[in-house]
């Protein structure tokens, strides 16, 4: 029977035992089944980003000018041309680097051919200080004369290496500013200007619709009917460091070197070996839409507009596709994630066995003969103390990686700041530039009525500063028109459609001076161009622009250079005032008018570092066609990847976020449009790993097991210490907060009722002392109204709260100071300030501060008695308590004084402002300071001496005797009379 009960004993033990092994284990093995899901989950969102991309790389390779700047980029890399020191120069003073060389050119005529087999139309290339020019000129090109060759290449190299001054690079070149100089006026030749050379010559061999590429880095499509084209695209690049040139280049392609059967068949091709491309013969069913498949993803897209428009262009159209389909391989995820399960549930299997036999030797033949009683007890303790461990020790594991997960969340809430931050400072660096147009009409008023020879022969930094730079278009009445540039001094033609539109305008306004020689022949000309005026006049200017002088107008998808314009109507003449004797205005569509003064912007709101995060952000200008015109800083590459961020951005007309990362190491895109904003944001935020935390992480194990050594080892004192330390640590608590130590706090382990009592204990003293703290630097009607409420901590912390503010102040108090003797003002502000704290507390008031000879007081809702009847009753008895003082004074022949209040209600932060261990005082913060502050310095103005703002107005309106003060113009204002006689009665 003896034996029986044994055996049942040590089966009931081995149960438990195996229980023990089993429960633990099959939680462990769950957290990395779930662990293995997420990561795969993680992994396959991964690849469908991929996805997403690949498919946006196959319709950008269907696009002529997207492909061609992605083969020249392509290029400059293979050719270090977009290495890091182009990115960021930085370079040996005094040194050519040799960056552009001889060898520029043939490198890259073989990597285009390499890349894609075409060549380009003529390509032109440019040391350092550009004093070496190389050019190469294909066989379409063979009309150019080697003289007219010579030219062009003086022209590219002049037009893309143009910077505000001249700096030398080669210290050996002494001769490098006369020889650039020099250059510069062979390319200008018989014109008048650099920029009219380039535009006639350009026109006269490639396209009458040639332009001035507006910024380096960017392909831009150019029409044409020469060259055997219908398409030129045209790239350039230049190196430089503030004004030194380190060399640039410049290429053009036409569309004859890629029609459209070669971007079909090229378009096939990608770099990701996981991808592959595919073209539809029936319509994409869902567009974007991502299909998942057992071994794939498959996103299906439409064709590109663009290609069907270009396909047209051609004598022998290609047969395009209906759709594009682009499939990613996710085979290996699958497999990989399916052998983890397996070796997982085989080394679930093997421990499950070797428990079961272990159980199994126990309950038959029980301890083996080498374990004593001694050892059985340590095992039997250690099994106690160990299995919560063993328990807890995975969740405890699993739980910091989700702490080390909340950087995630904590780098997407940075970035969003930063960015938000970078919106806000360029706003107003804009408005900075808005108020700037606004001078250059007052100096043109100035100078509008002078004679034609004298506007002509004016210095244009006469009208527009030298810096920022800005070019002002002036045309008057009587035909008088020219430009005022800031960087161009010496230019001083005007746009054609500046004076048509202005010739127009004034016309209609009936200002124009119609027997002017110059304006009848304008007039004639305006005729043709009526309808496109008359577009212009209505879509963009009599609603928008001139509606307010110098307001920016907002419509992007017109013309782009009027989608950016500012236009001023300039006073003048003898018709008296208000007669208007010309027309001004001035472009912003470029960069430059992002930013008020590019040399003072502050150039941290565009990158941002910390212990663990990094923050990089660009911001650019777009076009009517969505194309990156500009962007700051601008010595970012023109292929790095924030601005293919933005480009990308202004392309999909969209604004966009996407993180990626794991184990602490995060990395988040964020990219910013509005369809009625010309400004583009874009940024890349990433995060390294709090080392701390991942020490923790990775020590864990070792600590788990540490942390039950020691728990065995001290089993049996901390049985013991369990009840005698609580109990000796609250008498001695007790003792001290009975004596007054209120800072007392008792230290136990959370592991029982003691410490619920402790805890209890603790709270109350840290309750006490608070409470104590808080009288020290509050008063006691503050204390009575938010003590209860909050603690010092979080009146250590912003409150945002509707109040009302009361701001009075001695009217003459200067005169009074330097009047009479010091003494008497001491004693004249210490009655004074006593009968108006008397009159502020009485009505639930709270003195902010005492400045000087003003009184700064918060009312709060008291009940149902708002804040501004408070304030209103504490302004009439204030009013009360100076007459009774006066008459006090009067009585003992001294002299009166008189004050003034100001009343305001509004949201504020309120709380207490000081040293943690030193002085403290409480505080408000908000407008709604300045304008009680503002009402009360107008109240010199009016008889009542109390003034109002409007919301404390329609407050007390009902209850109150009010009236509107028309003298005071600052702001709108009302004087409080008295009270209502039926409220008083009532």
């Amino acid at each position: 029977m003896l034996m029986h009960d044994d055996i049942r004993l040590r089966t009931a033990v081995g149960l438990a035992f195996f229980l023990l092994i089993l429960l633990p284990m099959l939680f462990i093995a769950a957290s990395f089944r779930r662990a293995n899901e997420e990561s795969l989950i993680q992994q396959l969102q991964q690849a469908e980003n991929q996805l997403k991309l690949e498919a946006q790389s196959f319709q950008s390779d269907l696009i002529t000018r997207q492909r061609v700047e992605k083969i020249i980029k392509q290029a400059e890399r293979a050719t270090g041309i977009a290495g890091a020191t182009a990115e960021k120069a930085r370079f040996t003073k005094g040194v050519d680097p040799q960056i552009f060389n001889s060898s520029t050119v043939p490198d890259l005529l073989a990597n285009y051919r390499r890349l894609a087999n075409v060549e380009p139309l003529f390509m032109v290339a440019y040391g350092a200080d550009v004093r070496n020019i190389w050019s190469w000129y294909s066989a379409d090109a063979e009309a150019i004369t080697q003289p007219d060759r010579k030219h062009i290449d003086w022209l590219i190299s002049s037009i893309t290496s143009r910077q505000p001054a001249f700096a030398r690079v080669d210290d050996s070149n002494a001769d490098a500013e006369a020889n650039y100089n020099q250059l510069c006026r062979k390319a200008t030749g018989d014109e008048s200007d650099l920029t009219q050379a380039y535009n006639r010559r350009m026109r006269r061999h490639f396209s009458d619709l040639i332009f001035l590429l507006p910024q380096q880095g960017t392909c831009y499509e150019i029409d044409t009917r020469k060259m055997g084209s219908n398409k030129l695209v045209s790239y350039y690049r230049t190196v430089t460091e503030g004004n030194k040139i380190y060399g640039g280049y410049h290429v053009t392609f036409t569309n004859q070197q890629f029609p459209p059967q070669k971007l079909l068949a090229d378009a096939l091709r990608t770099e990701s070996a996981s991808s592959t491309r595919h073209y539809l013969n029936h319509p994409p069913a869902k567009p974007g839409h991502v299909v998942v498949t057992k071994h794939s993803l498959q996103l299906e897209t439409d064709v590109p507009a663009e290609l069907t428009g270009y396909n047209s262009l051609f004598a022998r159209p290609a047969s395009l596709p209906a759709g594009l389909r682009v499939d990613h391989d996710v085979s290996c995820l699958y497999l990989a994630a399916a052998s983890f399960n397996r070796l997982l549930n085989q080394a679930q299997q093997s421990i499950m066995l070797i428990s079961f036999a272990a159980i199994c030797f126990f309950i038959l033949f029980g301890f083996p003969a080498f374990l004593r009683l001694r050892r059985r007890m340590l095992l039997a303790v250690g099994l106690a103390v160990l299995t919560p461990y063993i328990v807890l020790g995975p969740v405890a594991l699993r739980l910091l990686n989700r702490i080390e997960s909340l950087g995630r969340f904590e780098l997407r809430a940075e970035s969003r700041s930063l960015m938000f931050r970078l919106q806000s400072y360029h706003d107003d660096q804009r408005q900075q530039y808005l108020l700037q147009t606004l001078k250059f009409k007052k100096r043109l008023a100035e100078i509008a009525d002078l004679p034609a020879r004298e506007i002509y022969e004016l210095h244009a930094h006469n009208v527009v500063p030298a810096s920022p730079p800005a070019v002002l278009y002036f045309f008057r009445n009587d035909g008088v028109g020219r430009s005022f540039r800031a960087a161009t001094p010496e230019v001083k033609s005007i746009q054609r459609v500046e004076w048509l539109f202005s010739v127009k305008y004034l016309d209609n306004l009936g200002v124009l001076d119609r027997d002017a020689p110059e304006v009848r022949k304008k007039l004639k000309m305006t005729t043709f161009a009526d309808g496109l005026i008359d577009t212009i006049r209505q879509e963009y200017f009599d609603h928008k622009a001139l509606q307010y002088e110098a307001n920016e107008t907002y419509d992007l998808g017109k013309i782009n250079e009027f989608s950016r314009m500012i236009w001023f109507l300039v006073p003048g003449g003898n018709s008296g005032p208000g007669s208007v004797r010309a027309m001004a205005s001035t472009n912003i569509s470029s960069l430059r008018s992002l930013i008020y003064n590019p040399n003072e912007f502050d150039r941290r709101v565009f990158s941002n570092s910390s212990a663990q995060m990094q923050h990089e952000f660009i911001m650019g200008r777009r076009g009517h066609d969505d194309q990156i015109l500009q962007w700051w800083p601008a010595q970012i590459s023109p292929d790095a990847e924030l601005k293919e961020l933005l480009a990308e951005a202004s392309r999909k007309r969209a604004s966009m976020e996407q993180q990626s990362g794991s184990d602490g190491r995060y990395r988040l895109i964020r990219q910013r449009f509005n369809v009625k904003d010309a400004t583009v944001y874009a940024g890349i935020s990433t995060s390294s790993p709090d080392l701390v935390l991942e020490l923790v992480s990775r020590a864990f194990p070792l600590l788990l097991l540490i942390f039950s050594l020691l728990s065995l080892i001290l089993f049996a004192d901390a049985l013991a210490a369990l009840f005698i330390n609580p109990v000796k640590g609250i008498g001695h608590g007790a003792a001290a907060i009975e004596a007054g130590d209120y800072s007392q706090r008792i230290e136990i382990e959370n592991t029982d009722e003691f410490s619920l009592l402790v805890t209890s204990f603790n709270q109350m003293s840290s309750g006490l002392a608070q409470r104590e703290k808080m009288r020290r630097f509050v008063s006691d009607n503050l204390y009575a109204r938010l003590g209860s409420q909050l603690g010092l901590n979080e009146l250590r912390s912003a409150q945002t709260s509707r109040v009302t503010m009361l701001a009075a102040d001695i009217r003459g108090f200067t005169t009074l100071s330097e009047k009479y003797d010091p003494q008497q003002i001491v004693s004249l502000l210490n009655d004074y300030f006593t009968a108006m704290e008397a009159a502020i507390n009485a009505y639930g008031g709270v003195i902010e501060r005492f400045v000087g000879d003003a009184v700064m007081a918060v009312f709060y809702q008291a009940g149902e008695t708002s804040g501004e009847v408070q304030a209103a009753l504490a302004a009439l008895a204030m009013r009360q308590q100076l007459a009774i003082l006066n008459d006090e004074r009067a009585s003992r022949g001294l002299f009166i004084i008189e004050n003034g209040i100001g009343i305001a209600s509004g949201e504020a932060a309120s709380g207490l402002v000081g040293s943690e261990r030193g002085r403290m005082v409480f505080t408000v913060l908000g407008k709604v300071t300045r304008l009680a502050e503002l009402l009360e310095s107008q109240t010199k103005h009016v008889e009542s001496r109390v003034l109002l703002c409007a919301e404390t107005a329609r407050v007390l309106s009902e209850r109150f005797l009010l009236q509107y003060s028309e003298k005071v113009t600052v702001c709108k204002a009302y004087e409080l009379i008295g009270i209502r006689p039926e409220a008083e009665h009532g």
